[in-house]
């Protein structure tokens, strides 16, 4: 559960101007490089053209998560993200981070899931990993414009392709750099069989190159609902190999 310090830390920096709360930091470990962020920057890294107006939009929906986690005591909590290697800006220094290295990335990811777990007064968490994607061959809605049955590469990608191995790496150092504490739920299990990922089965399993349909996340639903109830263990992309 969220602690109420925390939240009412939280509010009581939103009531602070922009420059107060900037003046606070908080030590980041390397290899996270740093730089001073400004409203051009934070576009540009963003590819908003308000960043302030998309930060508070996504400052409100996280509050809104952390007071219904307070409210039920006995909740899950399930993490899922793109987990790629991202621009971040942080909320005490006001300073834009990138990670120099994907190792290092995920170490901050680590550290950081792990903090959050103590705020969450040690609740259960499960972080769920990246799913395979397409495989970069696009939507699998363009393949119902051509005979998709003729076309092996509609139905289902390799797990070799490169795109999909480098999210299934990802997947595996996520793993490695969550604390013991922490549940690991990797979607591949779910879309992913003898070493071909599926796109299309009673329908598209994405509804773009990246993100699943409302069939795929059925699918992994469907999967880690066990898990999560402790009925079946985790196996992770890299016994799929």
């Amino acid at each position: 559960m969220v602690g109420r310090r925390t939240l009412r830390s939280w509010r009581r920096r939103r009531r602070q101007s922009p420059q107060k709360r900037r003046g606070s930091s908080r030590k980041v470990e390397a290899p996270i490089a740093q730089k001073n962020l400004t409203l051009r920057s934070s576009a540009n890294a963003y590819g908003f053209s308000d960043p302030v107006l998309y930060d508070r939009g996504c400052r409100k929906a996280r509050a809104s998560a952390f007071q219904a986690v307070e409210n039920a005591p006995n909740a899950l909590v399930v993490i899922g993200e793109y987990w790629d290697p991202m621009a971040m800006v942080s909320e005490g220094s006001g300073m834009l981070m990138q990670a120099t290295t994907a190792e290092g990335y995920y170490r901050f990811v680590g550290s950081e899931i792990s903090r959050l777990q103590q705020e969450f007064d040690g609740r259960r968490m499960i972080v769920l990993g990246s799913v395979p994607t397409t495989g970069g061959i696009g939507s699998p809605l363009s393949c119902y414009g051509r005979v998709y049955r003729l076309d092996p590469g509609c139905l289902s990608q390799p797990i070799a392709n490169p795109v999909i191995s480098r999210r299934a790496k990802t997947n595996d150092i996520l793993k490695e750099n969550l604390p013991s504490s922490v549940e690991f739920i990797d979607p591949f299990d779910a879309l992913c069989k003898h070493n071909e990922c599926s796109l299309i089965t009673d329908g598209p399993i994405y509804s773009d190159n990246t993100h699943l349909s409302g069939l795929g996340a059925k699918m992994v639903m469907a999967a880690i609902a066990p898990i999560i109830r402790g009925d079946a263990p985790t196996i992770g992309a890299q016994a799929l190999k």
